[in-house]
């Protein structure tokens, strides 16, 4: 018992979203009304402008038989103008076009209440109406019955129409193809009438699990909330009556029920508010369409619903009364509270006063010390910088010198045996080679530029992130520092000097010079900036 009533429970709520969720897309596609009419509007006026600049008669009546078809959901005494208008363009032989546009203004007619004179057009059609418009011919029979039975005030008029109706809907079942989704909704009308609810659910239920294009249910979505009602299921029919109003609205036709049907069921469920905008809604749009029969059908339920609707409205209004009644009284009690606030706030504020200037004293205080202690740690951080550069440079100083006195022992021993060979001409060639010199200054450079980069391993990178990107130092095979890098190597070191630079790299102050200028011009920054960035990198 208890799963049971708990099942009940969550479909209850689950048929409940579902609900709010379609009346959510309704409110925002009425709010949206205006955009989908003035697309319309636009579709017609381009139609319009293609029948003024056209003169091929065949054209024309295309043109005038596409605009019926537009306007008869849209605007009824629109559809009829165009309808008679292309009747003057048929030939005076072509029976078939004159019948066919007899049906157009006979579905105009009845349209705009004109019951009688459409049922003249379509009596005098008879037996000259071909097999390809038997559809269109029966169904605007049924569909004029069926407005003069929902209008009838007489009960005996009212079962004259229902046989009448009943007769045309089966003669439109008779040539609607068996596959027809018109001809499952032409059935479950049937078995609406016959009082069969359930059976007629039952059938529209198995064409829409045959649907394949995924559209029955919007097709199918009045005659679903039909059945619905006639179930006592108004949760479901006012689900599918909204489903049917959203793509009522959203094809601008004005020619439709579902809106005003929805609003009923919503008026009788409590929900006063929608209600009210939906019969509003529905009456704008009827009476622009100029649909008589349905402007006297929602005439009937307005002065309820507006009724209600201000009764509604006049009880928030004493709501709100009170409401400001109680909001002012809070009001003048809020003002005694912000006096008492105010004489205690005076004092806080003059020992905020006192609180403020000690403070101010701290602050300053405590922003001196971060200035201090920032430039201790700045100076720190030099001296850590410093003292692994001088650590590391020692141990290789130490490794060069010892490199160097072994050189100096070989070539004094070597001297030394020439001497005594009495090889004086080996000596002299030996001293004024220079090669060994240059052989000894490249092992410097490469020492240097080694021990360098083990100290500072992404110093080219970095270097070159300080230079535009088209203006980067590129390196060559078999070397870690080009001549510019190793300057500005020594820069990060500490020597900026370039006399002293020039000296310690065997070149000459202007190289150097001419060297740093170059640089200096494939940067975005100033020299002193140029010279401070290098002096940072890690």
């Amino acid at each position: 018992m208890l799963l049971l009533i708990a099942g009940v429970a969550i479909s209850y709520a689950q048929s409940q979203q579902q609900l709010d969720s379609i009346l959510y897309v309704l409110d925002r596609t009425i709010l949206e009304k205006p955009i989908y009419d003035r697309q319309k509007r636009n579709n017609i006026q381009d139609l319009q402008l293609k029948l003024l600049r056209t003169e091929d008669v065949s054209e024309r009546r295309r043109l005038m038989h596409e605009l019926f078809s537009i306007y008869r959901s849209f605007r009824l005494d629109s559809a009829l103008y165009f309808a008679r208008l292309g009747s003057s363009l048929i030939a005076s032989d072509d029976e078939a076009s004159k019948v066919n546009n007899g049906l157009d203004i006979a579905e105009a007619l009845k349209g705009l209440g004109y019951y009688s004179q459409a049922r003249e057009l379509l009596d005098a059609s008879r037996g000259k109406v071909g097999e390809e418009d038997m559809v269109y011919y029966y169904h605007l029979y049924y569909s004029i019955y069926h407005s003069m039975h929902q209008n009838s005030e007489l009960e005996e008029d009212r079962l004259r129409f229902r046989d009448s109706l009943l007769f045309y809907r089966k003669q439109l079942q008779s040539v609607l193809p068996p596959d027809d989704i018109g001809h499952d909704i032409g059935e479950a009308h049937l078995l609406l009438f016959e009082g069969k609810p359930q059976d007629a659910l039952q059938l529209l239920k198995g064409r829409l699990a045959r649907d394949a294009d995924g559209l029955g249910e919007t097709l199918l979505a009045v005659t679903f909330a039909e059945i619905y009602e006639a179930l006592g299921m108004n949760r479901e029919a006012e689900y599918y009556y909204a489903v049917s109003a959203v793509d009522d609205l959203q094809r601008a036709t004005k020619k439709y029920t579902a809106l005003q049907q929805l609003a009923i069921l919503l008026f009788r469920d409590g929900d006063v508010d929608r209600a009210y905008r939906y019969l509003t809604c529905a009456l704008e749009d009827v009476t622009f369409s100029r649909i008589h029969c349905r402007i006297t059908q929602i005439a009937q339920f307005l002065p309820i619903i507006t009724s209600a609707y201000e009764r509604k409205s006049e009880t928030a209004s004493l709501r709100k009364l009170w409401l400001s009644i109680a909001l002012g009284l809070l009001l003048l009690i809020a003002v005694f509270g912000v006096w008492i606030l105010h004489r205690r706030s005076s004092q806080l504020r003059r020992l905020n006063v006192k609180l403020h200037g000690l403070y101010q004293e701290i602050a300053d205080a405590n922003r001196q010390l971060i200035q201090i202690n920032a430039q201790v740690e700045a100076a720190n951080g030099q001296l850590a910088d410093a003292n692994r550069i001088k650590e590391e440079y020692i141990g290789q100083v130490f490794n060069l010198c010892s490199a160097y006195m072994d050189k100096q022992e070989f070539l004094r021993r070597t001297i030394h045996n020439k001497v005594k060979g009495n090889q004086l001409c080996e000596v002299i060639k030996l001293v004024g080679d220079k090669s060994q010199q240059q052989e000894d200054l490249r092992d410097f450079f490469r020492n240097f530029d080694a021990i360098f980069l083990s100290l500072f391993p992404d110093f080219v990178k970095e270097f070159n992130e300080l230079l535009r990107p088209n203006e980067h130092v590129s390196v060559k095979d078999g070397e870690l520092l080009s001549p510019e890098l190793r300057i500005y190597a020594l820069v990060r070191l500490g020597i900026n000097d370039s006399t002293r630079i020039a000296s310690f790299l065997h070149f000459s102050p202007q190289t150097v010079y001419n060297y740093r200028l170059k640089m200096r011009a494939r940067t975005d920054l100033s020299r002193e900036e140029f010279v401070e960035a290098i002096q940072s990198l890690k």
